[in-house]
């Protein structure tokens, strides 16, 4: 890459001298871009070079990811499964829990009233 100060040389504010010829100033420039072109060709093929490597083992990891999504969208699908099965099993434990609480108060009941009999007879 041209050097800014190189390019810049014949202005004083930037360490040039005013003498210098623009025909100087612009061989350098000139020398400086033909040494660069190359240098950024080979830049340019060495990125595409680490992009298509990266793409072939990228593929790779691709797959392995994929894998590793299907397989955890099948544990959450298992997931899901078990919840709606203790689910449905909760509301068993409580409609069974309701069913043996209203026994219970009935019998309770019937004990009262018949303890409630017993004892009028008495009285």
């Amino acid at each position: 890459m041209v050097s800014f100060c190189r390019l810049f040389a014949g202005f004083p504010l930037f360490g040039g001298n005013d003498r210098e010829h623009p025909e100087r100033r612009l061989e350098e420039v000139r020398k400086d871009v033909k040494q660069e072109k190359p240098e950024a060709a080979k830049t340019e093929a060495k990125a595409a070079l680490v992009a298509k490597v990266g793409s072939l083992l990228g593929s790779g990891k691709l797959k392995e990811l994929e894998a590793d999504n299907r397989t955890l969208q099948g544990e959450v699908a298992a997931r899901d499964e078990s919840i709606e099965l203790l689910q449905q099993q909760m509301e068993r434990q409580q409609e069974e829990h309701s069913r043996q609480l209203m026994e219970l108060q009935s019998k309770h009941r019937r004990e009262m009233a018949d303890k409630e009999t017993a004892h009028q007879k008495e009285v």
